[in-house]
């Protein structure tokens, strides 16, 4: 078989320039298209990644921001729990100091009503009792109440101690020995000497009685030594027999 080396040669450059021709106009814009798709595909996914690390730094951010918000969130919802109730106790203490407040002061104005009712009872039956005390007395003999009276006012004075005694002496000293006698009615001469003559045997010194009417004395007798007063009347062994009942 003869080969035609003209034909071979021919189609060998053919060929060549085949070859070239594809590189430049086919392989190599081909080539750099796919650099250039992968390169943007390679860009897209960088940005992809940074978007997703924006993405998950925000997320981040966003998760820290509500956890804060929970955190400051529950920190209020206590701190208004904690407010609500310290005002509920404050409210109720409010009210059982209110509570206890009227309740002492309706205590002391029963209190006070009850010692007005018992005073005024008191002084009512005291006025009663002193003035049946007085028929009663009008109705005996004067004389004979006279006689149990200054035995009384030498019984007591009888039973001072011995500083009273002493002060009581002082006393007449400054008031040059002159006793202030108060009693309802004057005493007559004999007891008005008999209580003179007992008063200087005990003091040691001459006494002299100024007399002075007492209508309240029922009963009694009081002498009055400069700032000493001393008295014994029924008025007030009945003041005090009440008193005693009342528990006042």
């Amino acid at each position: 078989m003869l080969i035609n080396w003209f034909t071979l040669v021919a189609q060998i450059i053919n060929f060549l320039i085949l070859l070239w021709l594809l590189n430049k106009f086919l392989y190599k814009p081909v080539l750099k298209s796919l650099d250039e798709r992968e390169a943007r595909i390679a860009s897209t996914i960088s940005d992809a990644e940074s978007v997703k690390l924006n993405a998950m730094k925000e997320l981040e951010e966003y998760s820290a921001k509500n956890s804060t918000i929970d955190k400051e969130k529950d920190s209020i919802i206590q701190a208004s729990r904690t407010a609500a109730e310290l005002e509920r106790i404050q409210i109720i203490d409010n009210a059982k100091d209110t509570a206890q407040q009227l309740i002492d002061k309706q205590k002391s104005v029963l209190n006070d009503e009850r010692d007005s009712f018992y005073k005024t009872a008191s002084d009512e039956l005291i006025a009663r009792i002193i003035r049946i005390t007085e028929k009663s007395i009008n109705d005996l003999s004067d004389r004979t109440l006279e006689s149990h009276l200054i035995a009384k006012c030498i019984d007591n004075i009888q039973k001072l101690a011995d500083n009273e005694r002493i002060s009581i002496a002082n006393l007449l000293q400054i008031c040059n020995n002159t006793v202030i006698t108060r009693t309802s009615k004057p005493l007559d001469s004999n007891s008005a000497s008999q209580l003179q003559e007992y008063l200087s045997t005990v003091f040691g010194s001459a006494i002299t009685l100024e007399y002075e009417h007492a209508p309240h004395l029922l009963c009694g007798i009081e002498l009055i030594i400069d700032t000493y007063k001393l008295s014994w009347n029924a008025h007030d062994y009945i003041q005090k027999a009440l008193l005693d009942v009342t528990g006042s």
